[in-house]
């Protein structure tokens, strides 16, 4: 049989250890009381009543789990296109006579080489065929000329307007006939076109509720002259866009986040802070701090994915604050 060693307690602390177990048990029993306690008496949580809460117009909602696609804002501009158009038609033109002179070349070496053969079979002067050799040399003079001025402006083309611009004139045809405009959109520095991008979105005020889509026409050979970053065309519908026009561009990126999208009347800010209220009970809400919300299309994404399934106050938060600081005011007949 084992015996419990009780150590020796005087009165008074026999009376101390009562009381103790008694608080540790009652503590147990009450542990949910005190947490809502707690949760109430926090200062940044509001208490309503049924008939404030009625009054108060706020209305709640479940976040959702949701994913956001971080966008590269970028800059350029619409390009006026008569310099294309006029490379162009000098390079149709250097076409033209190159083509001419590499036909003249071609009918000159043919009689040199047929006044060549009477000439060894002594059908023909010396001189005659001399004369012969002169005119082709000057026709392959021309071809050459022609030759590199043709190529000369190719490369102007290729350097100044892309590969695509270069070589596929339906692109131009869109442009000439009003349906689209050209852009040129120019990258921050260090950064580049994620792989695969086909379209953009694009705006001439900033407003990206009203970005309409770019298409991505091919890559510039030249870097742009004051951010010093990789340049890109794009054709975008000509929706009142003129030459000339500074356009704002937000480019897609590739990796994706995983969070909530807050809607833009939930969010308060508030001495350098933004917070949203959470309902943490039912008629009880307390301020919760967002941290790096991110503009998005439909509201302010968070990358917070312990918020979802929370219940937030989309209207109202206003109200929730200057109640919140209401209560912290104390009354006059406190002492």
């Amino acid at each position: 049989m084992f015996f419990l060693a009780i150590p020796k307690l005087t009165i008074p602390s026999f009376r101390l250890a009562i009381i103790c177990f008694l608080l540790a048990f009652n503590s147990a029993a009450l542990a949910d009381d005190d947490t809502e306690q707690e949760i109430q008496n926090s200062p940044h949580t509001v208490h309503l009543d049924e008939q404030q809460l009625k009054h108060s117009g706020i209305n709640t909602q479940k976040l959702q789990l949701g994913q956001y696609t971080p966008e590269l804002i970028a800059y350029g501009s619409v390009l006026n296109i008569q310099p294309l158009l006029e490379i162009q038609n000098h390079l149709s033109i250097a076409n033209a006579n190159y083509l001419a002179a590499k036909a003249d070349f071609s009918q000159a070496l043919h009689a040199l080489k047929r006044l060549q053969n009477l000439h060894q079979n002594k059908a023909i002067s010396t001189r005659k065929l001399q004369k012969q050799q002169k005119i082709w040399r000057s026709s392959k003079t021309l071809l050459d000329t022609t030759r590199l001025q043709m190529q000369t402006l190719q490369q102007s083309l290729r350097l100044n307007w892309g590969e695509t611009l270069s070589s596929d004139n339906k692109h131009i045809a869109s442009i000439t006939s009003g349906q689209q405009v050209l852009l040129s959109i120019s990258l921050p520095a260090n950064k580049t076109l994620p792989l695969g991008t086909e379209s953009i979105l694009v705006h001439p005020s900033g407003d990206r509720k009203k970005a309409i889509a770019a298409k991505f026409i091919s890559a510039a050979l030249q870097a742009d002259q004051l951010s010093q970053g990789e340049n890109y065309f794009f054709l975008a519908a000509n929706t009142g866009l003129r030459a000339g026009m500074r356009i704002t561009a937000w480019i897609p990126q590739p990796s994706k986040l995983s969070g909530v999208i807050i809607p833009e009347t939930a969010l308060l800010w508030h001495l350098g802070q933004t917070f949203v209220y959470l309902e943490t009970q039912p008629q009880t809400f307390s301020r919760h701090t967002i941290s790096e919300p991110i503009k998005s299309p439909t509201g302010f994404f968070v990358q917070d994915s312990g918020l979802v399934g929370k219940k937030i106050a989309v209207t109202g938060a206003q109200t929730l604050l200057s109640e919140e600081f209401r209560s912290q005011i104390p009354d006059e007949d406190d002492d």
